[in-house]
């Protein structure tokens, strides 16, 4: 998947340290959700079977034949490169291929399906991309007469093959833009047509889909004047797949870590890292301040989990039994240290969920609690929180000061 990222960068006398957190990631679909759209949208793909175990190569077989392309389907680039993409000529090929790729990693990525695709006469490839251009504020279209590469490298090699276009978000594009974009491309009269209704209906899809990106390469033109998208690529805005529902139950499966996908899932931001001290706040910002502190006393964080706002008791909870698991898998974890900042609701649901969590608390290491926030609800938490274990502090340096005396202790 395509990620979005921002640097937080910690500042000391002696020390300058830049931590990459990875919060979210647009939802890239894989190659054939992304050919089903293209079919919805009447854009031609080649003759196609989905599988997902071994019997369905029996169907692929009978309906596709050979020679046959079997590719893996994993949300990125360079698969071919990478063994994932097999051109096979007989049954015997195709079996161990698919034993091969099938339930096997490509850059760290499972492969659930592969897409069986009858391979295809080509006389030429295109390329045509739509993707949203934040600083325009505007769609732009970006074509080139090259295909079947990556488009940086057109870009570098041939520039003069690329053309581009921005569309006015509010007219949309028109279909004698499409024919002015065609015909700077050279192509002749048949070709012009057919490249002109991809284009318009790619942009279609770009719209429909709410993409940051809708994307053919290569486009390719067969012997026989077919024009055919061989391949798909389609990366979702995350804030708009709530109108996707189909899509939407999808959008933590690009996630490898198994701990970052389960926070996705819970609806917290949990990042995993390689350090000693497990960190969380109900509030980025502070989630930050305490990774600087820690790394201020010599030590690192190994992870990163800011539970959001409105915390409920299952979002408690849910937030600490990551940080066990965690500290469960990863021996090097030393301590985990909690910032709750009270300024609206009361202690009372916050305090449930911990409790919940301690009963299902597996490993021995310290967790220390830092209360922040009104008067009354601090003291509250503090209260309803006597009668466990857990050591709590109003004061943030304390509490790191805690942290550091419990591991030179251990």
């Amino acid at each position: 998947m395509e990620k979005n990222i921002f640097h937080v960068i910690t500042l000391h006398k002696n020390f300058i340290n830049e931590l990459v957190i990875q919060f979210w990631s647009d939802m890239r679909l894989l190659e054939f959700e992304g050919k089903d759209i293209f079919q919805e949208f009447e854009i031609n793909v080649p003759e196609r079977i989905l599988i997902e175990q071994r019997k369905d190569l029996d169907e692929a077989v009978e309906k596709i034949g050979f020679p046959m392309v079997l590719k893996a389907q994993v949300p990125l680039g360079g698969r071919g490169k990478a063994g994932g993409i097999k051109i096979v000529e007989r049954e015997s090929e195709a079996e161990k291929a698919v034993k091969e790729l099938l339930d096997n990693e490509i850059k760290g990525h499972p492969v659930n399906y592969l897409l069986a695709e009858e391979k295809l006469d080509i006389n030429r490839e295109m390329y045509c991309g739509i993707v949203g251009d934040d600083k325009n504020g505007s769609p732009e279209i970006i074509i080139s007469s090259e295909g079947g590469i990556n488009i940086e490298e057109i870009a570098e090699k041939s520039p003069e093959k690329i053309k581009r276009k921005r569309v006015d978000p509010y007219k949309g594009l028109k279909p004698y833009q499409c024919r002015n974009l065609a015909k700077e491309l050279g192509l002749e009269k048949d070709g012009f047509k057919a490249f002109s209704e991809v284009l318009f209906k790619l942009y279609n899809v770009f719209e429909g889909c709410d993409a940051k990106l809708s994307e053919i390469n290569p486009l390719v033109e067969t012997n026989d004047g077919k024009f055919l998208a061989t391949d798909s690529k389609i990366i979702m805005d995350d804030h708009s797949l709530f109108s996707h529902p189909k899509f939407e139950k999808k959008k933590d499966r690009h996630i490898e870590d198994e701990l970052e996908r389960e926070g996705s899932e819970k609806g917290v931001n949990y990042v995993d890292l390689d350090g000693n001290i497990v960190v969380m706040a109900n509030g980025a910002g502070l989630a930050m301040a305490l990774m600087d502190l820690i790394n201020k006393i010599g030590y690192s964080p190994a992870a990163f989990l800011d539970t959001g706002g409105g915390l409920s008791e299952k979002r408690m909870e849910d937030s600490l039994n990551l940080l066990f698991k965690k500290a469960h898998r990863d021996e090097g974890v030393k301590a985990i240290l909690a910032t709750i900042r009270f300024m609206i609701s009361p202690p009372d649901a916050m305090v449930k969920g911990l409790k919940n969590a301690l009963q299902k608390k597996n490993v021995d290491v310290p967790l220390i609690l830092i209360v922040r926030g009104r008067k009354r609800y601090v003291d509250s938490a503090k209260d309803l929180l006597r009668d466990t274990d857990i050591e709590i502090y109003t004061d943030i340096e304390q509490g790191v000061k805690a942290i550091k005396e419990h591991i030179s202790e251990r």
